[in-house]
């Protein structure tokens, strides 16, 4: 992936992501955008997401629900808006024609960016044909100082043995 245009990258990436996966992109970023202004797309906020969609499939490499209850009181906004409140006061999706285009740029953090790239890339290396959850745990777990962190600061610990 090196020297690929980013944004060519970046399709790929997504276009790669199985189900779960798309949902909770989709989901972090509605929830990104519903703060004003709105946050950047961290790895918290994407596994709240995950979590929030899947918690069975996410217990079983974390097995504690508790430490997603915590990263979620802190991350995740009371209410998540399909259409951002900053966009326009009053403005409801169901407001909104099929041929109404919005958008908003939410900058992804970097963290987040290489944890999905890596999952990626090991779904490739074990010739899946989509990145699942499976491939991001172990993402996670082999990058040392994310693993770290998310244990330290919220209690998430991947099992490495799963």
């Amino acid at each position: 992936m090196e020297g690929e245009d980013p944004i060519f990258s970046t399709l790929n990436l997504l276009a790669r992501m199985d189900e779960r996966l798309g949902f909770a992109v989709r989901e972090a970023l509605h929830a990104s955008a519903s703060f004003a202004p709105p946050r950047a797309l961290g790895l918290e906020i994407f596994l709240c997401a995950l979590y929030r969609g899947y918690p069975n499939e996410i217990l079983q490499y974390v097995g504690d629900a508790g430490a997603f209850e915590r990263l979620e009181e802190a991350f995740w906004p009371a209410r998540v808006s399909r259409v951002p409140e900053w966009i326009g006061r009053g403005a409801v999706a169901e407001d909104l024609s099929p041929d109404t285009n919005v958008g908003w740029h939410i900058q992804v953090e970097s963290d987040l960016a290489r944890i999905l790239e890596n999952a990626s890339r090991i779904s490739v290396a074990l010739r899946r044909t989509s990145t699942s959850i499976p491939d991001l745990v172990e993402s996670i777990a082999i990058e040392e100082a994310i693993y770290k962190s998310l244990k330290q600061k919220w209690g998430i610990a991947i099992r490495r043995d799963h």
